[in-house]
């Protein structure tokens, strides 16, 4: 009994530990199971699990408008750019970039609209160099320094009512992690830039708001 005991414990603190692929491990979604596939150990296999089990979609183009650009994480140059670090055709933006290419549009509601998905890949230095692929919370990009800062979920409403976009991971019950840009709304009913699904998309259409563990607001000087 004792032994089986320990291994029940430590199965559960691995699965906790591991669930969010992310470089912080602030869990705020119990309620939300926690399947198999997240039983992984970096980003790169989070984001990778997530994708696994959607629907395949046509990457969206670019488009710049007042509130900044949207990217799809598929979309060209950058889709089919190896994630830095990582090793493995399946290690593409298009695959495992969510948080690369929610990072870079975050920067162009700063008025970087220079800040591309590839301009974050391209240095090495934004990057883990335990877990490959990984992307820490302070980066570079085209000569400007961010760093993204945990908020709470109950300050998110707070941050949109003042036209602070959220950064937003996703634990999915379908299996793996993912990264959304908030961009506005209140009480869960959310529009957000989804580097998979689309630009001005519903929250409500794919996600809740129990999915929602990491949140982060870009700490970014305005061009």
């Amino acid at each position: 009994m004792a032994r089986w005991h320990s291994a029940f414990l430590f199965v559960l603190v691995a699965t906790l530990a591991s669930a969010c692929g992310s470089n912080t491990s602030t869990l705020t979604s119990p309620s939300v199971p926690i399947p198999l596939p997240l039983q992984v150990h970096s980003q790169a296999e989070a984001f990778a699990a997530f994708i696994d089990a959607q629907v395949a979609v046509a990457p969206e183009p670019t488009i710049c408008d007042s509130w900044g650009c949207y990217y799809s994480q598929g979309g060209a140059p950058w889709g089919t750019d190896q994630v830095s670090g990582t090793t493995g055709a399946q290690n593409t933006m298009a695959h495992i970039g969510c948080l690369i290419t929610a990072v870079a549009m975050t920067y162009t509601h700063y008025q970087h609209n220079n800040v591309m998905p590839r301009s974050i890949n391209a240095l090495a230095s934004n990057f883990s160099t335990s877990l490959p692929g990984d992307l820490l919370l302070t980066v570079s990009a085209e000569g400007v320094t961010s760093t993204r800062v945990a908020t709470t979920l109950e300050r998110i409403d707070v941050h949109l009512s003042v036209g602070t976009p959220v950064i937003v991971e996703i634990v999915h019950p379908t299996g793996g992690t993912h990264f959304v840009v908030l961009v506005s709304g209140s009480a869960g009913s959310y529009v957000m830039h989804d580097p998979y699904y689309g630009r001005y998309t519903s929250f409500t259409d794919h996600y809740t708001t129990a999915m929602i563990t990491n949140r982060y607001v870009l700490s970014v000087p305005s061009s």
